[in-house]
């Protein structure tokens, strides 16, 4: 569970705690002028409050990692009284209180060939039609891909082979890759249309119950006619 530049009370790491979920904590820094813009007391502040998250929360198992910024890489490039100083000294902070933890300098703007030890892992940007396949209508077609893929499990990517329908990131990550925001917000219409396409087929064709597809459109004839009638128009098969 990410948290967008916040971290939460301690009641919430407890809840976090019994529950299981695993959380990430972010210091309040959204964006680089944020940090960049602040006065020597400002800055200062950001150092004391990552020290007390880390001292305060570190014996929760549910901390998965530190998240230091939203977005910013926190170079070496902040002097403030002659002082220079970046992500490194927030690093050597949470190394001395937590070492075993996990830990991001930025949470979003980071790349796979990034390499530093305040990086454990990098968290970017996944568009959905960057995924793979999403879906398939009856006939096994992908759906809301822009690459092609054959008849596999969905996974995040860069590239895929179109002869074998391998899927995979061009170049090989250097370290773990995860979803930073996994968003609809270029590849909506497209998977829209693609998905209305794909469910008035549904509707207008015979589907065997057997099939996942038509075993939904049984679920929503038990249970949602609604839904369905919404959906088809009162086609459905």
């Amino acid at each position: 569970m990410r948290h967008h530049s916040h971290v939460l009370p301690p009641e919430y790491f407890a809840a976090a705690d019994e529950w299981g979920i695993m959380v990430s904590p972010e210091l309040p820094s959204a964006y680089g002028n944020y940090f960049t813009t602040a006065n020597r007391t400002g800055q200062e502040l950001y150092v004391a409050s990552w020290s007390s998250y880390i001292a305060s929360y570190r014996n929760h198992p549910s901390v998965f990692t530190w998240t230091l910024l939203n977005e910013m890489y926190m170079g070496a490039n902040f002097t403030r009284g002659g002082e220079v100083f970046g992500a490194e000294r927030f690093y050597e902070i949470k190394k001395r209180l937590d070492p075993s933890r996990l830990m991001m300098d930025q949470d979003g703007a980071c790349s796979s060939q990034d390499v530093r030890d305040s990086l454990s892992f990098c968290s970017t940007h996944m568009q959905v039609l960057s995924m793979g396949c999403v879906g398939y209508d009856l006939q096994r077609n992908c759906l809301g891909s822009v690459a092609p893929t054959a008849w596999v499990p969905n996974k995040y990517h860069t590239a895929c082979n179109a002869s074998t329908g391998d899927c995979f990131f061009s170049p090989t990550p250097k370290i773990p890759i995860i979803s930073h925001e996994t968003g609809n917000y270029v590849s909506a219409a497209a998977l829209l249309s693609a998905f209305s396409a794909s469910v008035k087929r549904s509707c207008t064709e015979h589907v065997p119950a057997a099939t996942v597809a038509g075993e939904a459109l049984q679920q929503l004839r038990n249970h949602h006619p609604a839904i369905l009638a919404v959906w088809c128009g009162g086609e459905a098969q």
